[in-house]
């Protein structure tokens, strides 16, 4: 069976059959991880972490929707996977940036 998905740029149309389909289709996960990339960028302007570019946190949101499709399971919850996926971009980035916070803090308090 081939799977297709219509209407990309609205992520809302994703079934869950699309994203188990995509957990083995590479193609499948990268139009979805695509489809994701104003999400991405909405939440990768707000973090600014010393060492990582735009490009460079825009690769991590996108890994993070990767690891959203591939830990989805459609019988826990019932926000559908578009909103399981943003929140997964968003504590992806907020763990990121606690992590090289507090690695900045204790570089510092070494350094004093």
């Amino acid at each position: 069976m081939k799977t297709t998905l219509t209407a990309m740029t609205k992520t809302s149309f994703l079934s869950d059959a699309d994203i188990l389909a995509a957990r083995t289709n590479a193609s499948l996960q990268g139009r979805i991880v695509l489809s994701f990339d104003r999400v991405i960028l909405k939440y990768a302007q707000n973090y600014h972490i010393d060492g990582y570019s735009l490009r460079d946190m825009i690769q991590e949101g996108r890994i993070a929707v990767l690891s959203a499709i591939n830990t989805y399971d459609p019988t826990q919850g019932r926000e559908g996977f578009r909103r399981y996926a943003q929140t997964s971009v968003f504590m992806w980035f907020y763990n990121l940036y606690r992590h090289y916070s507090i690695s900045f803090e204790a570089r510092c308090d070494v350094a004093a």
